[in-house]
């Protein structure tokens, strides 16, 4: 008797701190929320949006994106991280949003699994950027990445070069990148195989701003018969045109950059870096407000939005 007492006690007690666990971080997350009003009314909706904790400029821009699409739309953002080491995504489920936007940047098994819960809740859900392979599809906006290594193999072509000897370098800056690194290079492989013989290099850089124009330094150093460099960063890419200038060797490589930043406009004007790569983050986010609205209204959206990419070049400026 004394036993099933405890035992009642016990899960009790843990059904209390899950409840409590619940409020506190709701009331964390929402305690700025409550006195959001859009234009004079209370919020239509109230979205969760877990993007990586990051400060990179891509991801400000998805923020940017999807907050001029919660204002047309009278939704509330509450942003957290989707990193599953900081504890929130773990909370999702068990939260009390009306819809949920992912900006997930690998496969980690932890945001697979929180995926699958909230699905099994029957909570609307977009991903965006890196898709997560469910038995129920969910809504993706993004690029397609195969498309981003396809465009950067067609700037290549466009030069005269008989050996291609390219280097693509993916940054921690852009994780989900790296991700679907197979993906970028398959479609580089695809638009380049009626070419001239080519060679493909990785190259890694970390979250230190001064990176790329460290393996700048080391591929003109180390690396002589490499005549392609591919950034997928922009920080990385303003990095490396710098320190070419600085090295007195623009035009020994042909740089292809990645964004849109003004800065990378210049260098293209000056002929420093040969184009750029262009993904709308703005749009990506603007798209994952506006297709959680239309599936939490009707219970259905687009399973797929392709933002599309752009090519910046000198003639196109």
């Amino acid at each position: 008797m004394k036993r099933r007492i405890f035992i009642g006690l016990l899960i009790f007690g843990l059904l209390s701190l899950i409840a409590l666990t619940n409020s506190i971080y709701l009331m964390i997350h929402l305690d700025s929320l409550g006195s959001q009003q859009i234009d004079g009314a209370l919020p239509k909706y109230i979205f969760a949006f877990y993007v990586p904790p990051t400060s990179s400029r891509y991801f400000q821009d998805i923020k940017k994106g999807a907050e001029l699409a919660a204002q047309e739309h009278h939704v509330v953002l509450s942003f957290h991280s989707i990193d599953p080491k900081d504890n929130e995504i773990q909370q999702a489920v068990i939260s009390d949003f009306n819809g949920y936007i992912l900006c997930p940047y690998n496969e980690d098994t932890t945001l697979h699994s929180q995926v699958v819960k909230l699905q099994n809740e029957k909570r609307p859900v977009v991903i965006i950027n890196h898709t997560i392979k469910t038995d129920k599809p969910v809504p993706f906006i993004g690029s397609n990445n195969y498309d981003v290594g396809k465009k950067m193999a067609q700037l290549i072509k466009k030069t005269e070069k008989s050996v291609h000897q390219i280097a693509i370098v993916y940054s921690q800056k852009n994780p989900w990148i790296y991700a679907d690194r197979e993906l970028i290079e398959l479609g580089i492989r695809n638009e380049l195989q009626n070419t001239e013989q080519y060679a493909i290099t990785r190259f890694e850089t970390r979250l230190n701003p001064l990176d790329a124009e460290a393996l700048i330094y080391k591929i003109i150093k180390n690396y002589p018969e490499m005549n392609y460099v591919l950034f997928t960063d922009s920080n990385d890419t303003i990095a490396a045109a710098q320190a070419l200038i600085d090295m007195n060797e623009v035009g020994r490589v042909q740089l292809i950059g990645f964004g849109n930043d003004k800065v990378i406009r210049d260098y293209i004007r000056k002929g420093v870096i040969t184009a750029s790569v262009v993904i709308s983050p703005d749009k990506i986010g603007y798209q994952a407000v506006k297709s959680l609205v239309e599936l939490v209204d009707s219970g259905f959206t687009s399973a797929a939005v392709d933002v599309g990419i752009e090519i910046v070049e000198k003639d196109s400026l």
